[in-house]
């Protein structure tokens, strides 16, 4: 029994290093909806540290029952600021050239269930043609589903890489215990960068675009 729980204790602690490895970060004098805003954050690639910064935040609504109600605080982080086109039109496209970028949820709802959360990056994906029978695309909506559901003042980080030989890797963690991986090839990170960068696919992820395009970080 003691084995047992000393294995228990052991895995946990893993798990616990491994969240906190994912993002460490900055926080600015920033503030929407009560979260801090990150002014910057830093992660490791390949044992090597990388440092992103900010270049969007905002909030994303919506509305469950009959009022409009903020669900989370969405924050977009980059290895290279300067290559990010704040336009309609070439937001997605510059995501293109992020090689190492993240994207945290930062719950502010009481309750946000797992079949939400995977229909939301269903419709997103819907809006901009892409095919949910790709094997990365798949494989990424299972980690969303295993993930399971979000609650208040929990932080779902995705974290995403191009790695110099061509392939591309997210890790996905919800913030509660639970990390997932997902490999790809071109065009799978540009699909999960669409889900925030590209079509909205209703009014309130439209907000959330317009938001991050025009955010500017605290003086």
């Amino acid at each position: 029994m003691k084995a047992l729980l000393l294995a228990i204790a052991t895995a946990f602690a893993f798990q616990a290093q491994a969240k906190a490895q994912l993002l460490t970060t900055t926080p600015s004098s920033q503030k929407l909806a009560g979260v801090t805003i990150a002014k910057s954050a830093m992660t490791m690639v390949n044992k090597q540290p990388v440092k992103l910064t900010t270049v969007a935040a905002g909030i994303r609504q919506d509305k469950p029952f009959f009022s409009e109600d903020n669900i989370y605080v969405g924050q977009l982080m980059v290895d290279n600021p300067s290559v990010i086109v704040k336009t309609n039109s070439g937001f997605l496209a510059s995501s293109d050239n992020v090689k190492v970028g993240a994207i945290t949820m930062s719950f502010v709802y009481f309750w946000v269930p797992e079949s939400d959360i995977y229909k939301a990056f269903q419709d997103a994906f819907v809006a901009n043609h892409v095919d949910m029978k790709n094997k990365s695309i798949s494989a990424f909506l299972n980690v969303v589903s295993a993930a399971g559901s979000a609650s208040k003042n929990q932080t779902v980080t995705l974290l995403m890489v191009r790695e110099p030989n061509g392939q591309r890797v997210l890790t996905y963690d919800n913030g509660a215990g639970y990390v997932g991986h997902v490999t790809g090839g071109p065009g799978f990170l540009h699909a999960i960068y669409s889900v925030w960068l590209g079509q909205p696919a209703d009014y309130e992820i439209a907000k959330l675009k317009n938001q991050w395009l025009n955010w500017k970080p605290a003086p």
